[in-house]
């Protein structure tokens, strides 16, 4: 009885496509979805190996692929409908089956992570085919929030104890303490300074632009209890919960700020001996810096900063060391931004545990496989800024970043309960570069400290330099987050005119980077499966 019940309806199907046939004919494409899916029409879902192959290819490449396809759509219109109905026809109760048992199969999948990551192969890939203005992702941006993830964490094993934590609670009004008159000294020079500029220079729009992060600005409210970090701008704990959180499977939805890691090298870093080194390293050497008053955009509209050589940056370090805070020109301070890593510094803990390695695995290719040179360099960087310097509204490019403060002061600026409409607003307000978030916090950095801004997390940064400052630092994924990166990437890359301060690999390579990563994630769901089964 079952197998003539399949045969009666595989004939109900046979005469619904006799229907349609002379109607669906000239769409080839939908036809064979339709028999990929088992004859499932409301499934539209793109499914990851559809796509593999779509942005592998240059300009020329692409065009040669439209020809052939035109081609192809002619010859496929030339068939008719009682062609199309014999092909349904073929079709065995075996095939309907291994359909459905494959359905099956996915739907009782428990990790979905790398599932995730597919789709945004699909969302990129599909960005780098179009030329058309920037539209909404079809998942929603995953912005700052203050409800830490704690879904994964196994609460038999005992509660998330922050034992070493709690003294940070008031830490900001150590902050208003201790930077408060600072700051309000520097916003005074500034105001002062740019009364001397035209309305329309360079110099006067930067200065306006650096104000309204100084002007009125407020502290970062503080979080010290992942149970109960409701209205938290920055969670704040130590080094060693830092690491318990994670071992436990916490994903942090917020920035963080790590307190009082026990780095080796926490006495070896300096300012002073940073620029000596270049300067050994590289005499005659030209530095990329950070320079708004004269940056300017090379060939295919990349971002290209100027060069200045390693004499004249350590000359312009000396001649403001004199200068009291009520006389810095912060026309003149530069940031020496995606410097290689010459300190070599230690790493925070938490980076050393196994979810972490996303990045670095996906760095990893054959020899001479092309495309992922760049996200290797960004694992690893320097930032030093002289006092005074100032970056403008951006997330960074891969979308998770550490630093940790090796030298001097940082005022990290962060956008505060920011949402798609504002970010809208964003893209279509007329400047651009020196957009201010309505809601703004400032997140002090002294020397040992380490910032962490989650993968999978929009964070909107605004970086002030009060004193001269050198940074450590790198960029890093979760393969706990590769569901939030998703969304998150296929937006930056689409909108990196604006959005970020750094150029994106050209499409195939991107498409290359993201599909590599979409293997170790299948890996990793794979090991994390089998682990879960031997147990």
């Amino acid at each position: 009885m079952d197998e003539v019940d399949a045969e009666v309806e595989d004939r109900d199907e046979v005469n619904e496509m006799e229907e349609v046939a002379e109607v669906e004919i000239g769409d080839r494409d939908e036809t064979e979805e339709a028999e990929e899916a088992g004859v499932e029409g409301g499934n539209n879902v793109v499914d990851v190996d559809d796509v593999d192959d779509v942005d592998d290819v240059d300009d020329n490449e692409e065009d040669e692929d439209e020809d052939g396809e035109e081609e192809e759509e002619e010859e496929n219109r030339g068939e008719d409908a009682a062609g199309v109905t014999a092909g349904w026809k073929r079709r065995s109760l075996k095939a309907h089956q291994q359909a459905k048992t494959k359905k099956t199969k996915r739907a009782k999948t428990t990790h979905t992570a790398s599932r995730r990551v597919k789709h945004v192969v699909c969302n990129i890939n599909l960005l780098a085919d179009t030329d058309e203005e920037a539209e909404a992702p079809k998942e929603p941006l995953c912005f700052p929030s203050s409800k830490i993830d704690t879904s994964r964490v196994d609460f038999r094993a005992g509660r998330l104890a922050m034992e070493h934590s709690a003294k940070y609670a008031h830490f900001a009004a150590e902050w208003e303490e201790q930077y408060r008159d600072m700051l309000v000294e520097l916003c005074t020079a500034t105001e002062h300074r740019l009364c001397a500029f035209g309305e329309d220079t360079p110099q006067s729009e930067h200065l306006r632009g650096m104000l309204g992060y100084l002007q009125g600005f407020v502290f970062a409210r503080i979080g010290t209890d992942v149970e109960n970090c409701d209205e938290c701008d920055v969670f704040v704990c130590h080094a060693e919960d830092m690491e318990m959180l994670c071992r436990r499977g916490v994903r942090f939805t917020c920035c963080v700020l790590i307190k009082d890691e026990l780095f080796n090298d926490v006495h070896m870093h300096s300012i002073d001996n940073y620029m000596h080194g270049l300067q050994t390293l590289f005499p005659n050497g030209d530095v990329e810096v950070q320079d708004n008053n004269i940056s300017y955009k090379g060939k295919n509209g990349q971002r290209r900063n100027p060069q200045m050589s390693i004499r004249e940056v350590q000359a312009a370090r000396h001649s403001m060391k004199t200068v009291s805070n009520a006389e810095v020109d912060s026309t003149k301070a530069v940031n020496l931004l995606n410097m290689y890593d010459t300190t070599d510094c230690s790493l925070p803990n938490f980076l050393h545990l196994p979810s972490f390695k996303l990045m670095p695995a996906t760095s990893q290719s054959a020899p001479g496989k092309h495309g992922r040179r760049t996200l290797a360099d960004c694992q690893r960087f320097n930032v030093m800024g002289l006092g005074g310097s100032f970056s403008p509204a951006h997330c960074d490019l891969w979308n998770g970043t550490w630093i940790r403060t090796l030298d001097g002061v940082k005022m990290w600026n962060v956008a505060v309960d920011i949402s798609e409409n504002e970010m809208e607003e964003w893209r279509s307000c007329e400047n651009q570069k020196y957009w201010l978030p309505k809601k703004r916090a400032a997140i002090m950095l002294q020397k040992g400290d380490t910032l962490v801004m989650p993968p999978g997390v929009l964070v909107i940064h605004a970086p002030y330099t009060p004193t001269d400052c050198l940074l450590a630092g790198g960029m890093f994924w979760d393969f706990y987050a590769s569901a939030q990166l998703a969304p998150n990437l296929a937006y930056i890359k689409k909108n990196s005119d604006w959005i970020t301060n750094e150029n994106p690999p050209k499409d195939a390579e991107w498409n290359d980077i993201i599909r590599r990563m979409q293997e170790c994630c299948d890996a990793w769901d794979n090991g994390t499966t089998a682990m879960t089964d031997a147990e």
